[in-house]
């Protein structure tokens, strides 16, 4: 019997799991996005207010906490896409008239971005994890794939966090970091910002990952063609990351021998995040989520108040007896 390929695919909802105040809410309220936001405030000048419909030079720290404040939640890397890929009204000298074009962006945009992420780098690294952790579902699952050199167990996480340091585990297989992680140095190297498809001006092709100096193959599409057992632990699936995963969720739909079905489980935390992830699955498909049912073994936790904590227990008994097995 062949050894199982066991790759676990990491999100935000891993490290809020563990008690980190990781999500773009917290960040935003926080007292480092207050300092960096008065700081672009002030090199603005006698600029005090702006129009993002006429306006190339805002603060873009205001501009996000605006967004918050209104809807009271907010996906930043969602909001710097809609930002970069408006349409301004740009003033013609010629025809004397304002045209609409795609918004063009400006020293002070780019360098205003890369504050963004230097704010988010030092939001990061001055998180503490709670000292009273239960053993929770993430560390029993980190505790069961990570603590042992298994050759046959990758990771891949899309959070800026070190493993080591969140879960309090001396992690022994191999980790990769898509998005990068946080540094103590004077060079940050995140990547934040949108994928390839969204259409932006020349002069906004920072804010694409692709075109970021730090980023690199991640290797994630084959990896997750290679592996016989997909773990997603807190990942939405969301549109931010959709390029990584709708090729793989559309073979699955595919009419697969019964021996090659992949085994795939999704860790979320309530009805509403499972419904969600559920509504991803079914755009990513053509709406056939059916046939993602039928052609994989596929099963979808709840961590909320261990609600499904009697199903989750026996899975994580099956990895077990798999690992030990090889």
């Amino acid at each position: 019997m062949k050894k199982k390929n066991i790759l676990l695919i990491i999100g935000n909802g891993f490290d809020l799991e563990l008690g980190l105040r990781t999500s773009y809410k917290n960040f935003i309220e926080s007292d480092i996005y207050d300092d960096y936001s008065k700081r672009i405030s002030e090199s603005l000048g006698t600029q005090k207010t702006f129009d993002i419909r006429y306006d190339i030079d805002i603060n873009i720290f205001k501009y996000f906490k605006d967004i918050l404040s209104i809807q009271n939640w907010i996906d930043l890397e969602m909001e710097i896409g809609k930002l970069a890929s408006r349409y301004m009204e740009i003033f013609n000298t010629q025809t004397r008239r304002y045209e609409k074009h795609l918004a063009v962006s400006s020293d002070f945009m780019m360098s205003s971005f890369n504050a963004l992420r230097d704010c988010l780098n030092d939001y990061i690294l001055n998180l503490e994890v709670p000292d009273n952790r239960p053993n929770n579902y993430v560390l029993q699952l980190m505790s069961i794939l990570g603590t042992n050199k298994y050759e046959n167990v990758q990771i891949v996480t899309f959070n800026y966090t070190d493993l080591n340091e969140t879960t309090g585990f001396d992690i022994k297989v191999p980790v990769y970091h898509i998005h990068g992680k946080v540094s103590k140095g004077s060079t940050t190297n995140l990547i934040l910002g949108i994928q390839d498809n969204v259409e932006v001006d020349k002069s906004y092709s920072y804010v694409i990952k692709s075109h970021s100096p730090y980023y690199h193959s991640s290797h994630i599409i084959d990896m997750l063609e290679n592996a016989d057992e997909v773990i997603f632990f807190g990942h939405s699936l969301g549109e931010t990351d959709y390029p990584y995963f709708s090729d793989f969720f559309q073979m699955q739909c595919k009419k697969i021998a019964p021996e090659n079905r992949k085994k795939i489980r999704i860790f979320t935390y309530n009805e509403k995040s499972r419904l969600d992830i559920l509504f991803q699955l079914r755009m990513m498909n053509d709406k056939q989520t059916r046939l993602f049912f039928e052609n994989s073994d596929f099963a979808l936790y709840r961590t909320e108040d261990n609600m499904d904590e009697i199903k989750i227990q026996e899975y994580f008994k099956e990895l077990i007896s798999d690992l030990s097995y090889h």
